[in-house]
């Protein structure tokens, strides 16, 4: 009897790392569809004006924008952007090769969770399992990572970071990646957030399985 509860513990453990999987991909789906960097009014000046502007840079190379207090709502391509041409290129590159390496990491990540499955109906894991988790994690930790180094330099050569329709703020008063001044703050988007959580996560999915196939291996030791 209690053989047959350490058995059902052991299994359940098995499963943990299918979990991380799991809400890894949900995750990385969900950061495809939501913005990757942002920039809205300050505080003090969503008070004094009684309006709140936003742009959201979003992944499939958009930007929508909104002024709540002109009740506008726009979604611009990166190109309609007051920037030169350039300019415009090096950032629908940047957020081209981040949704092409964030696709890879997604197909690694699923690949791991195919054969982490096939692995507990079959019993023993595979050994190269938790390289593929590995693999997947970082490949998904490279988007967030490049587009926190890469972006700002390119942005701040904007004549105007938002759609013309809502606001003008000058390219050139963009400091960072994160930031802010009197009027705006600017950072990282939900989408950005939430892929870097993934990418942990799935890091922890390759580190928990890497922990169940050594146990196994010294199981079969004994």
């Amino acid at each position: 009897m209690i053989e047959e509860e350490a058995e059902k513990m052991n299994v359940s453990k098995n499963w943990i790392p299918v979990i991380c999987l799991i809400v890894s991909l949900v995750f990385s789906a969900i950061a495809l569809i939501t913005p990757w960097w942002s920039i809205r009014t300050s505080k003090t000046l969503q008070i004094t004006s009684n309006t709140t502007k936003t742009a959201d840079y979003m992944p499939f190379q958009t930007v929508t924008a909104t002024d709540t207090g002109m009740n506008i709502s726009t979604v611009v391509s990166f190109k309609e952007l007051d920037a030169n041409e350039t300019d415009i290129d090096s950032l629908a590159s940047l957020f081209n090769t981040a949704m092409i390496i964030t696709t890879v990491g997604i197909a690694l990540t699923i690949l791991a969770l195919a054969l982490t499955v096939l692995s507990i109906v079959r019993k023993p894991f595979f050994s190269y399992l938790w390289v593929i988790a590995t693999i997947g994690g970082i490949v998904l930790l490279i988007t967030p990572l490049s587009l926190a180094t890469q972006a700002q330099p390119i942005l701040t050569k904007f004549n105007n970071v938002m759609p013309l329709d809502i606001s003008v703020v000058p390219g050139s008063a963009i400091a960072g990646f994160w930031g802010n001044n009197q009027s705006w703050t600017w950072g990282a988007g939900f989408g950005w957030f939430i892929l870097l959580t993934a990418s942990l996560i799935c890091l922890v999915a390759a580190v928990l399985t890497q922990t169940l196939l050594k146990k196994q291996t010294n199981k079969l030791q004994w």
